[in-house]
């Protein structure tokens, strides 16, 4: 998750004047790519999460069938069980409270969980 940061911050970083990067996005904003939030002190901004998201299904619609998509996610949910069966947790955050820092198949199980649950968000 992205943080919501100061315009000073991404002019900064993007190496561009603060009046271009606030006008930038406030443009930004009024077509929904980005949120404005109070930041007390200021304005913050950050990505619109729902609208990335929006449009992460629209190319998924033009690129995959409804049935490979259902079969797809599927796989996933089959991946979590076998995941939740083979440690005995209930969730990512559970299974890395018992994890050894050096057990590589346990993180590697943890990350694709994890990455599963973002995917099928």
């Amino acid at each position: 998750m992205i943080e919501p940061t100061p315009a000073s911050e991404i002019a900064e970083k993007a190496r561009a004047s603060q009046p271009v990067v606030r006008d930038e996005l406030t443009e930004l904003t009024e077509i929904g790519l980005v949120e404005k939030i109070d930041g007390g002190q200021g304005a913050l901004y950050k990505r619109n999460d729902q609208m990335y998201i929006y449009q992460e299904v629209l190319k998924l619609y033009d690129e995959y069938s409804e049935d490979e998509l259902v079969e797809a996610l599927q796989d996933l949910k089959q991946t979590v069980r076998e995941i939740r069966a083979k440690h005995g947790v209930e969730s990512p955050a559970e299974l890395a409270q018992q994890l050894d820092p050096d057990d590589q198949e346990g993180w590697e199980d943890h990350t694709t969980w994890q990455s599963a649950q973002k995917t099928s968000i």
